[in-house]
This record gives C-alpha cells, sequence and structure tokens, in this order.
C-alpha cells in the first residue's frame, strides 16, 4: 500500500485560495523520489497553515515518508489539520527530509513522530505537535526572516543514533542560534553537533539556551564543534529544564567528554587514553558502529 511519486509536486495556488491535500486511508507509504511543496496562500481567508497537506484520515495507522521524499514550502501541514479535522490517534515516520524553507510556517501533528530522516527549519516557523523520537537528525536553524524555535508540544527522546545539530551566529534564539523547545520531557542521548558560522566569534561569557524542556534527563554522550579558536571554546551545560552552550577559556581538548552535570565526578578525574584515533570505528555490543573523535575520556572506576 503507499503512494509513488517520482516527480515533483506542489499543492495549493497562491492567491487563489486553492489549496491541495493528499489524503492516506490506511497505513501507507509515501515513497519515490520527489519533492513535495506547499504553496504560500497568500489570501486573507487561507493565510494559515491548517490548508495544503498530507492527511491522514484514520486512526491507528501510520504514514511512513520514504528516503527519497522531501516535504518543503509553507503553509502546510503533516498528520492533522484543524480545517479538514478528522482523527490525531495515528503515527507518522519520517525517514526523508522534512524543511519549512519558505515564508511561512509547516506544521506536523502525530500521535507519535519518529525521524530517522532530516526534520529541519531553514527558514520560518516549524511546530511538532506529538511525542518525537529521533533517531536522524533535528536542526532547529536560524532565521532572519522571524522564525521562531523549533516547537514540539509532547516529549523528545533522541536515541544513541539520533543528533541534535545547533546553529550559531548570535545570540539571539531564533535569528542568532537555533532553539528547540520542548513541553514536555526531553530524553537525551546521541550526538550534539554545534555549527557555528565561519564569520561569527562569540565572547568568553555568552550563553546560548537552545533546548528548553519541562524536564531534562540525561545528555549527549557525543559533542562535536565545541573548538572556538585557541583561546576559547563551548562547553555545555546541563540544567533541569534547559541546556546551554557557554564560551569558556582554552581550547576543547576533545569533542567526546565528560561535561558537569552528566555523571562526572570532579573528585575523580578522568583517565585519559589517547588510543583511539581519528577515523577508528568501534561499536558498543548489540548496537550499530559509531565514528570517534581523536581522543576520549573515561572516568577512573577501579577496574
Amino acid at each position: 500500500n503507499g503512494l509513488t511519486l517520482n516527480g515533483n509536486v506542489t499543492l495549493g495556488r497562491g492567491s487563489d485560495c486553492e489549496w491541495g491535500v493528499l489524503n492516506f486511508v490506511g497505513s501507507q507509504t509515501l515513497g519515490g523520489a520527489s519533492t513535495i511543496s506547499f504553496a504560500d496562500l497568500n489570501n486573507t481567508y487561507c493565510n494559515n497553515s491548517e490548508r495544503n497537506g498530507l492527511r491522514l484520515a484514520q486512526a491507528e495507522t501510520t504514514l511512513t515518508i520514504g528516503p527519497s521524499i522531501t516535504v518543503n514550502g509553507s503553509q502546510g501541514f503533516i498528520g492533522y489539520s484543524t480545517f479538514h479535522t478528522g482523527d490525531q490517534g495515528f503515527d507518522l515516520i519520517n525517514q526523508g527530509h522534512i524543511v519549512s524553507d519558505g515564508p511561512s510556517a509547516i506544521i506536523i501533528r502525530a500521535r507519535t513522530v519518529t525521524n530517522h530522516g532530516l526534520i529541519e527549519q531553514a527558514g520560518r516557523d516549524l511546530a511538532i505537535t506529538g511525542d518525537v523520537v529521533n533517531n536522524g537528525e533535528i536542526r532547529p536553524g536560524i532565521s532572519t526572516t522571524g522564525a521562531g524555535p523549533l516547537a514540539i508540544t509532547g516529549r523528545y527522546t533522541q536515541t544513541i543514533n539520533g543528533s541534535l545539530r545547533i546553529d550559531v551566529a548570535g545570540t539571539t534564539a531564533g535569528s542568532g542560534f537555533g532553539q528547540l523547545t520542548v513541553s514536555g520531557a526531553a530524553e537525551l542521548d546521541g550526538t550534539l553537533i554545534i555549527q557555528r558560522a565561519a564569520t561569527y566569534t562569540p565572547t568568553v561569557g555568552n550563553a546560548f539556551t537552545f533546548v528548553t524542556t519541562a524536564n531534562r534527563t540525561n545528555t549527549f554522550p557525543v559533542v562535536t564543534g565545541r573548538a572556538i579558536d585557541d583561546g576559547k571554546s563551548f562547553s555545555v551545560v546541563y540544567n533541569s529544564a534547559n541546556v546551554q552552550l557557554q564560551v569558556v577559556s582554552g581550547p576543547a581538548a576533545t569533542d567526546f567528554v565528560n561535561e558537569p552535570g552528566n555523571g562526572f565526578n570532579p573528585a575523580q578525574p578522568p583517565l585519559f587514553l589517547p588510543l583511539i584515533q581519528m577515523g577508528d570505528v568501534v561499536s558498543r555490543q548489540g548496537e550499530d558502529s559509531v565514528l570517534l573523535p581523536d581522543s576520549i575520556y573515561l572516568p577512573q572506576t577501579g577496574k
């Protein structure tokens, strides 16, 4: 069951207030190699994101967006729409690329959203209603067009295979750095990727609150992009309701570290093992291989 698209599709048509909807009845896979674009309905009556969309019409079903599908544009929804109504008891699996790169918002609504691909805010707002499990990459992004944070109304769980990419180009959330807001609990794992703009050099003492949540548990065991220059680096600070990047003096010793607040005991100095070289691949038992950076800190356990 499913729909295969091998050409580009635009849903909706501009100022004519003509919206387009693909309705999926039953569990379906949207496959092929295609870009589905939500048109900007530049009309007073239609000027919201509830008209154009990929709509799931039945409860207890699943829509899977295939790995070669891109959904982009503006003023569109995926899952449930308050305009077209229906049931919200369904699940969404994303293996492709969902990106809000138009002048308005994309809204994702489902009971659970499981991401194996890329969900990216790259221009305007992107909002998700439902519990999110991130096995791929989520990138809140930055924008000069008024985009806010990438907002999740629900819980956020990042697995060991997942990554959160945070762009840093200034000190204001949304326009200067990417921010993920989670109304429920956030359980962290996997990788944090710090993507600092080459033209931006923050100063010591700058802080960037890039995750807000009702309750944060666990940490990012892998952090990349900590280095700024020979005299500064990013430190990751974990608090109960947020996670911050703070600019501190000194170079980053490694991109794979124990940070204060994630189980590191300052009274028990770490054991430095410069044995793993850049590009080496190791794996935990029963898990996929992961690429490690040039060194690793392990706490001394006495064993």
